[in-house]
């Protein structure tokens, strides 16, 4: 289950990272420190909330922290892909 969560993790980050730089690009250039700070904080959030989430009981946390990094990610790249979308000066 590890290799599988660790393959699936590879393509959600891909994902996440292609989403950031493309917001980057789009994004008023007032607006990238609060994006950049945004995205720090939603990292620590992340790492925090699946760590508790790891820490569980027996082996079944591992699981369970790892179905978290997938989830959080996933729905993090999908709100940067709409943030791209709608973010760009005209």
């Amino acid at each position: 289950m590890s290799a599988c969560f660790d393959k699936l993790m590879k393509q959600c980050d891909g994902r996440l990272n292609v989403a950031y730089q493309k917001t980057l690009k789009t994004v008023d250039p007032s607006g990238m420190p609060q994006l950049r700070a945004a995205e720090r904080a939603w990292l620590d959030y992340r790492k925090n909330r699946c760590g508790y989430l790891a820490a569980g009981p027996g082996t079944i946390g591992a699981v369970v922290g790892g179905d978290c990094m997938v989830r959080m990610t996933k729905a993090r790249a999908l709100e940067l892909e709409e943030d791209s979308k709608g973010l760009g000066p005209e």
